[in-house]
């Protein structure tokens, strides 16, 4: 885990941008507008020009070799020191020698003479390169500089902060960095890598805090759905302790609709659950899909076949009676009627009938369970290609309501899907 994580952020580094380092080096017809420390001294101008040369031919070795030259000879200035670690940060660079760049980077970001204008790209350079270097303490003392130079207006530097963190098993220094790059971001309306939420889920993983990792997983299927994080995020609701019956059989109910029943178990309980709730058409179509997909044979297939011929009379003398159960429904005063005929009408795959009910009797009110029957609506609404109304429906569900968070999940099935199985 630790080492996918390392691998997580990538930071470029580039070695030139600016182009060859400049030679700080003032004819005497300028020499007067600037302080005399600022210049390099005439001992090592012959050196540092044939490496400047050397650079402009992309010859690093005599570049480097010109460069060192330079920085033994004795009687150096601290701008001296400031024009070759420039020199040698360029040099070590460009020939991938990153141990030696990052002592030359040590240099340059504690000379006065840094301009003001290359101390972020500095700072950032630096810090990446110590991370790679897997000397995290760096990486954390010039991450904090990249963050304090861009005026905390970036998401790299704090997400470099936060991963340096986490590679010393300072989860919680770790996460507070990786949400704080995470906010930048949202505010800037910049997208968000899935690599950045990952490392937020690890962390929150790593600390054992379940409402982090829902948080995480989350914005993980707003931002990149995919079903390892549907996997994911279902097995922890599933899992959870103060779930009741009827959360149990909605959460089902969407893994159904998103395929993601797996275990035998899975459709066995969803069966029994809207068998008992008096849905048996839904039973009927849990039990076939399971059957089709060879899940529900073994030593109960027997008892669970005569189960499905069970629920498949009692549909059929459902279906008979939704006429009669419709007339008494759009006469009733209240809409719990309504409710329970549109959820019937769904679970028999008749969905414009499904959204007429239930719209009916939650505009009349009196429903008992107004939560199951915007959830149902929104299932019928999106079963019909109408998402926006289908999201509405969901979130329309009381934020105290238990079916809050399976209603949550639905919302951004309906918006994003199931995603794309990894290749």
């Amino acid at each position: 885990m630790k080492a996918r994580i390392i691998r997580l952020l990538s930071v470029v580094l580039v070695a030139g941008a600016l182009g060859v380092p400049a030679l700080g080096v003032m004819s005497s017809a300028f020499a007067a507008d600037k302080p005399a420390a600022q210049h390099v001294s005439s001992k090592l101008v012959k050196p540092l020009k044939a490496a400047q040369e050397a650079m402009q031919k992309q010859d690093w070795d005599t570049a480097l070799a010109r460069t060192l030259e330079a920085k033994a000879t004795d009687g150096r200035t601290p701008y001296d020191d400031y024009q070759i670690n420039e020199f040698l940060s360029f040099i070590y660079l460009k020939k991938s020698d990153y141990q030696n760049a990052a002592v030359a980077y040590d240099g340059l970001l504690a000379s006065e003479f840094l301009p003001p204008d290359q101390l972020e790209d500095r700072a950032r350079v630096a810090a990446t390169l110590n991370f790679q270097l897997k000397n995290y303490p760096k990486a954390v003392e010039y991450s904090k500089r990249w963050v304090e130079v861009s005026a905390g207006s970036k998401p790299e530097p704090y997400m470099l902060l936060g991963q340096s963190y986490y590679v010393q098993d300072d989860y919680a220094n770790a996460v507070k960095q990786v949400e704080a790059g995470i906010e930048v971001a949202q505010r800037a309306g910049k997208p968000l890598p899935e690599q950045w939420l990952q490392l937020r889920l690890s962390c929150y993983a790593e600390m054992d805090n379940t409402p982090g990792i829902k948080k995480s997983l989350d914005l993980l299927l707003r931002e990149h759905p995919s079903p390892k994080y549907w996997d994911q995020m279902l097995t922890l609701v599933r899992n959870q302790r103060d779930s009741d019956d009827r959360t149990t059989m909605n959460l089902y109910r969407l893994m159904y609709d998103m395929d993601q029943l797996k275990r035998p178990d899975d459709y066995a309980e969803l069966a029994q659950y809207t068998f008992d709730a008096g849905i048996p058409g839904e039973t009927v179509k849990v039990l076939k899909r399971g059957f089709d997909r060879n899940l529900l044979g073994g030593k109960d297939e027997q008892r669970r076949r005569q189960f499905l011929t069970d629920a498949e009379k009692q549909a059929q003398n459902d279906q008979k009676s939704l006429p009669t159960l419709e007339k008494e429904a759009m006469a009733a005063k209240t809409g719990d009627a309504d409710a329970v005929l549109g959820i019937a009408y769904l679970s028999y795959d008749q969905n414009d009938k499904a959204v007429e009910a239930l719209q009916r009797g939650l505009q009349k009110g009196g429903v008992k369970r107004t939560d199951e029957a915007q959830l149902m609506l929104g299932r019928a609404l999106l079963r019909l290609n109408r998402g926006d109304e289908a999201i509405k429906a969901f979130q329309s569900i009381a934020k105290d309501s238990k079916l809050a968070e399976v209603a949550n999940l639905w919302a951004i099935y309906a918006q994003k899907g199931a995603g794309t199985p990894p290749a």
